[in-house]
């Protein structure tokens, strides 16, 4: 839907995820140090909570690569059905940190991505999954939410609309480690409907 000359709407699955427990020990940090004992518990706070997440952004990143690497599949299509495929690989994949809470984007609506947002869509849920049971093995886990609805692009792969509030709301809600999974997410796999319209 156009609104104007320069925002647009539409539809982009957000993924939201918060680190328990980090804020406890950052709240520890309200001056600068004064001794050598202080600086040395304030490196060993932040030293503890930045790596971690610097290491979760990465394993992220690890798994999602590895859903995205080819299967074999294309060998066994023909020249044109390959070439379409291979179009439709051009994934669109935002992220956007912000202190121990990351969020990614995929734009459902871009006509350039042929379709590859489901392809990306999928793998960022793969990657979060094994992701969250990564973070248990580590005794740090996460909350999280996925889902898909409005927004705009108000800057650079930065999202702006309801469906921000709709992740917010459900990782809130949580209320312990899992990952919520929003209503029009789960509505609007179905390859029927007009989201995935584009493929």
């Amino acid at each position: 839907l156009r609104m104007s000359k320069t925002v647009h709407i539409g539809y982009y699955f957000v993924a939201f995820i918060d680190i328990v427990g980090q804020r406890d020990w950052l709240k520890q940090l309200v001056t600068l140090p004064r001794s050598d004992v202080e600086k040395q518990d304030v490196e060993r706070i932040l030293l503890k909570t930045s790596e971690y997440v610097k290491d979760l952004r990465g394993q992220f990143d690890e798994y999602f690569n590895e859903a995205m690497k080819p299967t074999g599949l294309l060998d066994k299509l023909n020249p044109e059905q390959r070439k379409w495929v291979e179009q439709r690989k051009q994934t669109i994949l935002w992220r956007r940190g912000f202190a121990d809470s990351y969020f990614l984007t995929v734009p459902c609506w871009y006509e350039s991505s042929r379709g590859a947002h489901s392809l990306a869509i999928y793998s960022s849920l793969f990657s979060i999954c094994g992701l969250f049971i990564w973070a248990l093995a580590r005794k740090n886990p996460f909350r999280g939410a996925v889902e898909v609805g409005l927004g705009t692009e108000i800057s650079k792969e930065e999202i702006y609309g309801p469906v921000n509030v709709r992740v917010v709301e459900l990782e809130r809600d949580a209320g312990y480690p899992r990952i919520m999974v929003g209503s029009e997410l789960l509505f609007d796999l179905s390859p029927s409907l007009p989201i995935f319209q584009f493929i």
